[in-house]
């Protein structure tokens, strides 16, 4: 019992000596928008019925709408809109203030994960 005292003693006196160390490493936060425009192309394609369209083909950059890219239309505009305020909790503009965000999917991902952000800097702290 004494032998295994001095090795608990001995691991706690190792951890104390190394965590101020360990402790002083910066965090590494991941980036949430690759996850965010993973999400966002595979409700996309499960929510538009865009069969026989895997998610991971959809380029991030490509039109949402018209010629080059999924080519969606205005239901579909409303569809999407719907979609991020059931599934993000975020309501998305209507009208002309809509077009950037509908752009394609990774503006569409940057207004989610901004109007997130300003979500968690209006919860206040305590």
């Amino acid at each position: 019992m004494l032998r295994a005292w001095h090795l608990f003693e001995a691991n706690r006196n190792a951890v104390s000596r190394y965590a101020p160390r360990v402790a002083s490493f910066p965090m590494q936060r991941s980036d949430p928008k690759p996850l965010l425009v993973a999400e966002i192309k595979r409700l996309l394609v499960s929510e538009l019925n865009l069969t026989g369209r895997d998610p991971s083909s959809i380029e991030d950059e490509a039109p949402l709408f018209g010629t080059g890219g999924l080519g969606l239309d205005s239901l579909d505009a409303l569809q999407i809109a719907m979609l991020v305020e059931e599934k993000f909790g975020i309501r998305v503009p209507e009208g002309d203030e809509a077009r950037p965000i509908f752009r394609c999917v990774s503006s569409l991902a940057d207004f989610i994960g901004a109007a997130r952000d300003a979500k968690a800097g209006d919860v206040p702290a305590g």
